[in-house]
């Protein structure tokens, strides 16, 4: 199981999802046209989940640090500040939400099974692996704000 630590990029990991949610609402609908509101409630997830991710990203960016998930040992910076107050992993919270959007849009019940996997995946193998390099990095400091913020929210 420490072979898949830190192998597949999250953006894949959600491309792969995407296409397994689809499979399943296609050819395994349980539940098909759960909501009548369906695509307002897939747009709304979809905004929440860019407005996760976007200041994360630039917030990385400002503070000069790498943004690559496959290489944590590369920070620079421990960034706690916007949208790293309210989550340790914003980026993560907002592959989740627009996983979501994925599912509502697809409108059955079946595609959310993936995203489950998605956040058993991402939990284990990517977030776990880059706080340990975190707490190597920084220490005291990475300690103390896993302290004062949830890894989700």
């Amino acid at each position: 199981m420490n072979k898949l630590k830190l192998k597949i990029p999250p953006p894949v990991l959600v491309i792969i999802s995407v296409a397994l949610m689809w499979v399943l609402s296609r050819y395994f609908p349980f539940a098909p046209h759960l909501l009548p509101y369906n695509y307002f409630v897939a747009a709304i997830f979809a905004i929440a989940g860019i407005g996760f991710i976007a200041p994360a990203v630039r917030q990385f960016l400002r503070a000069q640090t790498t943004v690559h998930p496959m290489h944590p040992q590369k920070t620079t910076v421990l960034v706690t500040e916007g949208v790293y107050k309210v989550t340790r992993n914003p980026m993560y919270v907002g592959l989740w939400l627009i996983l979501n959007a994925v599912g509502f849009f697809l409108n059955a019940l079946t595609p959310f099974v993936v995203i489950v996997l998605f956040l058993l995946y991402i939990e284990n193998f990517q977030i776990k692996p880059e706080e340990e390099a975190l707490s190597q990095l920084f220490g005291e400091s990475f300690e103390q704000y896993k302290k004062n913020v949830k890894r989700w929210l």
